[in-house]
């Protein structure tokens, strides 16, 4: 093989790597595509498990909240109003904290937010009086906390709903990736 003959391979490799290049430029192409749609799909998966864990931590807070109201109505009936009273301060400062959550301010129109620490205030001032309070004083109390818990019963459902509806939404969506 002599020098015209290595010149005529280099020449022949020399335009078939142009195609092979622009081939492998095409699969690197492709393959930013594919991974550019997979970020997409990874982006909206961890979107919707964090809207997730927000909603079980919501639903974690408000049974807090109604753990916190029913030792206030245990309280209230053992005639431990002092306890009862600093049990409905804390109650007041979880309610005023989880009003600003998302969860929170999801079930705004649902909760009556502003009246709902109002009745709590009531109950805490009142308990604050303590012996002062009289039978039918503790029957008030006692109802009202009784609603209070009741609503903060109906709120964890409200979110318990969303949160099923979002899984619903979320089993549909890894079903069409």
């Amino acid at each position: 093989m002599g020098q015209p003959m290595m010149s005529k391979i280099a020449n022949v490799c020399s335009i078939l790597s142009f195609p092979i290049s622009f081939l492998g430029f095409i699969f690197v192409i492709w393959q930013l595509i594919r991974a550019k749609s997979s970020l997409k799909a990874a982006t909206q998966a961890a979107k919707a498990t964090l809207e997730q864990i927000s909603d079980v931590v919501g639903i974690a807070t408000i049974e807090n909240i109604k753990r916190r109201s029913s030792g206030i109505y245990q309280l209230t009936r053992s005639r431990s109003y002092k306890e009862a009273a600093s049990a409905a301060y804390e109650l007041r400062e979880s309610v005023a904290k989880f009003k600003l959550t998302k969860a929170g301010i999801m079930i705004q129109n649902a909760g009556r937010w502003d009246e709902m620490s109002n009745e709590i205030l009531t109950i805490h001032l009142t308990l604050e009086r303590g012996n002062e309070i009289g039978k039918t004083g503790v029957k008030e109390v006692i109802e009202k906390i009784s609603n209070i818990n009741e609503r903060f019963s109906e709120f964890a459902a409200i979110i318990e709903n969303r949160l099923g509806e979002q899984n619903a939404n979320s089993e549909r969506v890894s079903r069409n990736m």
